[in-house]
């Protein structure tokens, strides 16, 4: 039997209001306004990996930081969204081919299969009208029985 545990992600206001964020910016000899930390926080998802790579980007975007500098999405999630679009814009075998291929390219960097569509399917939703969201979601919640087989 495997045990599987839970560790909850820290909080928003650990990563910014405690000074995680302003700490390790200090160690990178950096300064950061508070409201920019707190926006990277909310923005990381309580991920303290993801918020450290978003200061970074942060960083290469624009140094010395700006309260209302913009925080960039990571390139999997506008790779995620692109894909969403491809997949509204046209339906047919050849996009299927394309989509299942950004599929594999979001694999092999680590993305986790079904971080990958429920992104997918909240981009879908958002941007189809109010009759196609309920069959979209019906759709998306149906068991697959082969969903990532390799070979």
């Amino acid at each position: 039997m495997v045990n599987h545990y839970s560790i909850p992600g820290f909080g928003i206001e650990y990563l910014a209001d405690m000074g995680v964020l302003q700490y390790v910016c200090h160690k990178e000899s950096l300064t950061i306004p508070d409201t920019l930390a707190k926006r990277i926080a909310e923005k990381s998802e309580r991920n303290l990996r993801k918020a450290i790579l978003l200061c970074e980007a942060c960083r290469v975007q624009q140094y010395p930081f700006n309260d209302d500098q913009v925080v960039p999405d990571s390139e999997w999630e506008v790779f995620l969204r692109e894909t969403a679009a491809m997949i509204i814009t046209e339906q047919s075998p050849k996009r299927l081919l394309e989509v299942r291929g950004r599929y594999y390219e979001l694999l092999t960097h680590c993305i986790p299969p079904d971080i990958i569509f429920k992104r997918i399917l909240n981009e879908l939703v958002a941007n189809c009208d109010g009759t196609l969201k309920a069959e979209v979601t019906q759709l998306a919640a149906q068991p697959v029985s082969s969903s990532v087989t390799t070979g």
